[in-house]
């Protein structure tokens, strides 16, 4: 499937892995990603710290990745259709003028202005690097680029709202706004100095090639024989790559309800330093994104997700009968492998089965998936917890590594 969707490139194999621009980017996601999780773990802690209502500072968090969820779509399209450069230099300079405003003002209209255009501008950075990660790299190298890419994310997230209580601690919202926009300006500054390939896609060219292919036309919605619904689904949706988001939004089903609540079912089971679980399941991804990326590679897929899917399962199984600090601890190391495996692969996987010039609305489509996942595992664990106790927790994290498992193993192509 991959050699009949993808176009022909006889200079893949030649196109080098560590180049200045890879490393730049990847390194610019970390402080872009620094910037946006950190100011989601550290608002609620200031404004509590002024004194402030927890469902406005919550607010201030949720609009944030309401808008960029939404906009991944948008953005996804736009990355296969304009230029990258200066989409990606463009949502830089929209996110800095939002961060900036907080620093001038934390009224509550400025700090609500900041989110909202801020989650705008951000969406277009992180959609846009992550497409031109997977356009500088050689192809067969891919998962182990998208593998470097988000071991950025994840030590954004263990660094991150720890820095925000810091800049807290020295100045309080001002220092924190301040200190959030300096690693925004960092990872900006490398955007702009990266070798960004410019895109100038040849669209009428492109949808002959594809048809003489017998591949699916990359802008179906100007196919005159076409229904404008099926037009704008096409525009916005990639079809191929939906068994990857779908597996992706329920593994992060579980994400989401394990990072809101797995402490409280420690607690309740008399597990001592409960938050240990995330620093062991953050060591295993980033030691294995360091190490394995190669592993990532390989052209087994749907093995490589079946053992860490099934390496997830046993972990909350064997915790869900025998709950104590040593299965608490071997649980975090199989949720660890299982996202420090799944999330790149399923990732590089979903841009396998299309054409490059499609890359752009894969990813839009399976990150949002990733969003909507998140926000999804906290709501339902929160209805499920109360409703049924903690120790439902366990039962609906099995569900939902089971459930990508089965996705896995049923839905995407055994070609890949």
């Amino acid at each position: 499937m991959k050699d009949a969707l993808n176009m022909e490139n006889p200079t893949e194999e030649k196109k080098p892995f560590w180049t200045p621009t890879f490393i730049m980017l990847v390194i610019a996601t970390f402080f872009t990603s620094t910037y946006n999780i950190g100011l989601s773990g550290a608002i609620p802690v200031y404004w509590e710290s002024i004194g402030g209502d927890a469902a406005f500072s919550g607010f201030l968090v949720a609009i944030f990745m309401v808008v960029s969820s939404v906009m991944r779509l948008i953005c996804g399209d736009w990355n296969d259709r304009y230029d990258q450069a200066k989409l990606a230099r463009g949502g830089c300079l929209v996110t800095l003028f939002s961060a900036v405003l907080p620093v001038i003002s934390q009224d509550p209209i400025m700090l609500i202005a900041s989110r909202l255009i801020g989650g705008l501008g951000y969406a277009v950075i992180i959609t846009t690097l992550i497409v031109v990660v997977a356009e500088v790299v050689p192809e067969e190298r891919l998962g182990e680029a998208l593998g470097y890419r988000s071991l950025a994310p994840s030590l954004a997230q263990a660094v991150g709202p720890g820095i925000g209580v810091v800049f807290i601690g020295w100045g309080g919202g001002t220092a924190m706004f301040a200190g959030f926009l300096v690693s925004l300006a960092l990872g900006s500054a490398l955007v702009f100095l990266a070798k960004i390939p410019r895109k100038n896609i040849d669209i009428a060219a492109s949808s002959r090639e594809n048809k003489e292919k017998d591949v699916p036309a990359l802008v179906l919605e100007e196919d005159p024989n076409a229904s404008p619904l099926k037009r704008l689904a096409h525009r916005y949706i990639c079809v191929e790559a939906l068994p990857m988001a779908l597996a992706e939004m329920l593994r992060t089903i579980g994400l989401g309800s394990c990072g809101a609540f797995m402490m409280i079912y420690a607690m309740d089971q008399g597990i001592e330093n409960a938050a240990i679980f995330f620093a062991w399941q953050t060591a295993i991804m980033v030691a294995l994104r360091l190490v394995g990326g190669k592993l990532l590679n390989t052209n087994k897929a749907r093995l490589l997700l079946v053992v860490s899917f099934g390496i997830g399962l046993a972990g909350f199984a064997l915790l869900t009968v025998a709950p104590n600090s040593t299965t608490y601890a071997i649980a975090a190391l199989a949720s660890g492998f299982m996202g420090g495996v799944a999330m790149p692969y399923l990732n590089a996987l979903s841009m396998k089965v299309i054409p490059r010039e499609r890359y752009g609305i894969a990813n839009g489509n399976f990150y949002l998936a990733g969003d909507l996942g998140l926000a999804l595992g906290s709501l339902v664990a929160g209805i499920v917890v109360s409703a049924f106790g903690s120790f439902s927790l366990m039962i609906l994290l099995l569900a939902c590594t089971l459930c990508p498992l089965i996705v896995s193993l049923t839905l995407i192509p055994k070609e890949v």
